[in-house]
C-alpha cells in the first residue's frame, strides 16, 4: 500500500465472467476510454467523490443538531451597556 496525501491506494483484484468483460469492453469503446482500468478508475473516483460529499453533509447536519441544543452567550452585551438603543 502506498500513501499519497490523504488517499491510500489499495491493490484490489476483481474476477469478471467473460460475458461481463465483453459488455465492459463494448461500453468502454462507446465512451472512448483508452483502457478498461482507466474507465474503472474514473468510475471509482467519481463514486468516492460522491460518498465523501455525502459523509461531509451528514457531519454538517450532525454539527448543526449539536449547535441547536447549545446555549448561546450574548456576545455584544458587554460593549452595548445601558441605553445602547438610545444612542
Amino acid at each position: 500500500m502506498v500513501l499519497f496525501g490523504s488517499i491510500m491506494k489499495v491493490p484490489t483484484k476483481v474476477l469478471l465472467e467473460s460475458g461481463e468483460v465483453a459488455v465492459l469492453d463494448e461500453v468502454r469503446r462507446l465512451l472512448s476510454k483508452a483502457s478498461r482500468s482507466e474507465w474503472i478508475r474514473e468510475a471509482v473516483q467519481e463514486k468516492l467523490k460522491r460518498e465523501r460529499a455525502r459523509l461531509r453533509e451528514m457531519q454538517r447536519v450532525q454539527a448543526m443538531i449539536g449547535y441547536k441544543g447549545a446555549r448561546t452567550e450574548p456576545i455584544f452585551e458587554s460593549i452595548e451597556g445601558d441605553g445602547f438603543a438610545d444612542r
